[in-house]
Protein backbone atom coordinates (compact mmCIF):
# COMPACT_ATOMS: atom_id res chain seq x y z
CA UNK A 1 0.00 0.00 0.00
CA UNK A 2 1.53 3.63 -0.80
CA UNK A 3 2.03 5.83 1.92
CA UNK A 4 -0.21 9.07 1.95
CA UNK A 5 0.83 12.29 3.48
CA UNK A 6 -1.31 15.15 4.38
CA UNK A 7 -0.13 18.27 5.05
CA UNK A 8 2.45 20.52 3.25
CA UNK A 9 6.23 19.40 2.71
CA UNK A 10 8.22 22.11 2.03
CA UNK A 11 11.49 20.75 0.56
CA UNK A 12 14.65 23.20 1.37
CA UNK A 13 14.80 24.61 -1.99
CA UNK A 14 11.25 25.18 -2.36
CA UNK A 15 10.94 27.49 1.11
CA UNK A 16 14.34 29.47 -0.03
CA UNK A 17 12.80 30.58 -3.48
CA UNK A 18 9.57 31.72 -1.35
CA UNK A 19 11.79 33.39 0.66
CA UNK A 20 13.75 34.81 -2.40
CA UNK A 21 10.63 35.71 -4.05
CA UNK A 22 9.41 37.82 -1.11
CA UNK A 23 12.26 39.59 -0.62
CA UNK A 24 12.31 40.85 -3.98
CA UNK A 25 8.74 42.02 -3.64
CA UNK A 26 9.39 43.53 -0.68
CA UNK A 27 12.37 45.37 -2.37
CA UNK A 28 10.35 46.14 -6.07
CA UNK A 29 7.48 47.66 -3.54
CA UNK A 30 10.37 50.16 -1.87
CA UNK A 31 12.13 51.17 -5.37
CA UNK A 32 8.40 51.94 -6.22
CA UNK A 33 7.83 54.21 -3.41
CA UNK A 34 11.12 55.78 -3.57
CA UNK A 35 11.23 56.87 -7.28
CA UNK A 36 7.22 57.96 -6.87
CA UNK A 37 8.33 60.51 -3.72
CA UNK A 38 10.90 61.29 -5.82
CA UNK A 39 9.17 62.23 -8.66
CA UNK A 40 6.34 64.04 -6.59
CA UNK A 41 9.06 66.21 -4.66
CA UNK A 42 10.37 66.83 -8.05
CA UNK A 43 7.12 68.05 -9.35
CA UNK A 44 6.44 70.04 -6.59
CA UNK A 45 9.55 71.74 -6.73
CA UNK A 46 8.86 73.03 -10.88
CA UNK A 47 5.63 74.36 -9.77
CA UNK A 48 7.02 77.17 -7.37
CA UNK A 49 9.53 79.32 -10.14
CA UNK A 50 12.88 80.87 -8.56
CA UNK A 51 13.16 84.43 -8.24
CA UNK A 52 15.26 84.15 -11.50
CA UNK A 53 12.80 83.15 -13.72
CA UNK A 54 9.18 84.95 -12.99
CA UNK A 55 8.96 88.27 -14.83
CA UNK A 56 8.17 92.15 -13.40
CA UNK A 57 4.70 92.00 -12.34
CA UNK A 58 1.83 91.97 -9.72
CA UNK A 59 2.55 89.40 -7.47
CA UNK A 60 -0.99 87.44 -6.88
CA UNK A 61 -0.76 84.71 -3.73
CA UNK A 62 -3.00 82.07 -4.33
CA UNK A 63 -6.93 81.43 -2.51
CA UNK A 64 -8.64 78.45 -1.55
CA UNK A 65 -10.51 77.69 -4.51
CA UNK A 66 -8.71 79.25 -6.73
CA UNK A 67 -7.84 78.46 -10.35
CA UNK A 68 -5.78 80.18 -13.06
CA UNK A 69 -9.04 80.89 -14.80
CA UNK A 70 -10.85 82.57 -11.74
CA UNK A 71 -7.82 84.51 -11.27
CA UNK A 72 -7.15 85.38 -14.74
CA UNK A 73 -11.35 86.87 -14.46
CA UNK A 74 -10.70 88.63 -11.15
CA UNK A 75 -7.45 90.12 -12.32
CA UNK A 76 -7.64 90.82 -16.04
CA UNK A 77 -11.45 90.35 -16.54
CA UNK A 78 -10.92 87.39 -19.00
CA UNK A 79 -10.56 83.74 -17.91
CA UNK A 80 -8.84 82.71 -21.02
CA UNK A 81 -5.61 85.06 -20.07
CA UNK A 82 -4.76 82.11 -17.47
CA UNK A 83 -2.05 80.59 -20.16
CA UNK A 84 -0.22 84.60 -19.75
CA UNK A 85 -0.31 83.61 -16.29
CA UNK A 86 0.92 80.08 -16.64
CA UNK A 87 3.51 81.34 -19.47
CA UNK A 88 5.03 84.25 -16.58
CA UNK A 89 5.31 81.81 -13.74
CA UNK A 90 6.43 78.98 -15.83
CA UNK A 91 4.06 76.52 -14.59
CA UNK A 92 4.62 72.70 -15.97
CA UNK A 93 1.59 72.17 -15.00
CA UNK A 94 -1.28 74.97 -14.50
CA UNK A 95 -3.55 72.55 -12.67
CA UNK A 96 -1.41 72.14 -9.49
CA UNK A 97 -1.59 75.87 -8.05
CA UNK A 98 -1.79 75.45 -4.16
CA UNK A 99 -3.28 77.69 -1.39
CA UNK A 100 -0.05 79.89 -0.71
CA UNK A 101 1.21 79.79 -3.76
CA UNK A 102 2.72 83.49 -5.14
CA UNK A 103 2.10 84.20 -8.77
CA UNK A 104 3.55 86.60 -10.91
CA UNK A 105 0.42 88.34 -12.68
CA UNK A 106 2.09 89.86 -16.07
CA UNK A 107 1.01 92.81 -17.31
CA UNK A 108 -1.48 92.84 -20.74
CA UNK A 109 -0.38 95.59 -22.40
CA UNK A 110 -3.37 97.34 -24.47
CA UNK A 111 -2.34 96.47 -28.04
CA UNK A 112 -2.34 92.54 -26.44
CA UNK A 113 -6.23 93.28 -25.73
CA UNK A 114 -7.08 95.31 -28.85
CA UNK A 115 -5.32 91.94 -30.20
CA UNK A 116 -8.04 89.56 -28.76
CA UNK A 117 -10.68 91.71 -29.98
CA UNK A 118 -9.61 91.84 -33.95
CA UNK A 119 -9.77 87.90 -33.41
CA UNK A 120 -13.55 88.18 -32.16
CA UNK A 121 -14.36 90.38 -35.48
CA UNK A 122 -16.65 93.86 -35.43
CA UNK A 123 -19.41 94.00 -32.86
CA UNK A 124 -22.53 93.03 -34.33
CA UNK A 125 -25.34 95.87 -33.28
CA UNK A 126 -28.54 94.81 -35.58
CA UNK A 127 -31.47 92.67 -35.16
CA UNK A 128 -30.07 90.29 -37.74
CA UNK A 129 -27.00 89.38 -39.34
CA UNK A 130 -25.92 87.73 -42.61
CA UNK A 131 -23.86 84.90 -41.73
CA UNK A 132 -20.19 84.79 -43.60
CA UNK A 133 -17.67 82.12 -44.30
CA UNK A 134 -15.92 80.77 -41.14
CA UNK A 135 -18.54 82.23 -38.63
CA UNK A 136 -20.14 79.78 -35.87
CA UNK A 137 -22.99 80.34 -33.49
CA UNK A 138 -20.22 80.83 -30.82
CA UNK A 139 -18.24 83.59 -32.57
CA UNK A 140 -21.73 85.74 -33.75
CA UNK A 141 -23.06 85.42 -29.73
CA UNK A 142 -19.91 87.16 -28.78
CA UNK A 143 -19.86 89.82 -31.57
CA UNK A 144 -23.44 90.59 -31.00
CA UNK A 145 -23.59 90.01 -26.64
CA UNK A 146 -20.01 89.82 -25.64
CA UNK A 147 -21.20 86.33 -24.08
CA UNK A 148 -20.03 83.41 -26.67
CA UNK A 149 -22.53 80.92 -24.17
CA UNK A 150 -25.38 82.83 -25.01
CA UNK A 151 -25.31 80.66 -28.80
CA UNK A 152 -27.75 78.06 -27.56
CA UNK A 153 -30.22 80.84 -27.49
CA UNK A 154 -29.42 81.56 -31.18
CA UNK A 155 -29.94 78.53 -32.13
CA UNK A 156 -33.31 78.01 -30.47
CA UNK A 157 -34.51 81.75 -31.75
CA UNK A 158 -33.51 80.49 -35.15
CA UNK A 159 -34.80 77.09 -34.94
CA UNK A 160 -31.38 75.68 -36.30
CA UNK A 161 -31.25 71.60 -35.12
CA UNK A 162 -27.55 71.30 -35.62
CA UNK A 163 -26.05 73.99 -34.29
CA UNK A 164 -22.89 73.19 -36.89
CA UNK A 165 -24.54 73.60 -39.90
CA UNK A 166 -24.89 77.04 -40.54
CA UNK A 167 -23.91 78.67 -43.96
CA UNK A 168 -23.25 81.54 -45.43
CA UNK A 169 -25.68 84.19 -46.57
CA UNK A 170 -28.13 82.63 -43.96
CA UNK A 171 -29.74 85.48 -41.76
CA UNK A 172 -29.80 84.33 -37.90
CA UNK A 173 -32.46 86.77 -36.12
CA UNK A 174 -30.35 88.13 -32.86
CA UNK A 175 -32.68 88.53 -29.85
CA UNK A 176 -32.49 91.80 -27.95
Amino acid sequence: MAKRTTGLNLSAPKSYASLVYGVLTVVVIFLILFFGIRAIQQRQASITPSAEETTVGTEYEVKEGDSLWTIAEKEYNDGYKWTEIAKANKLKNPDLIEKGMKLTLPEITRAEVEEDSKIEGEKITGDSYRVVEGDNLWDISVRAYGDGFKWPGLAKENKISNPDLIYPDDTIKLPR
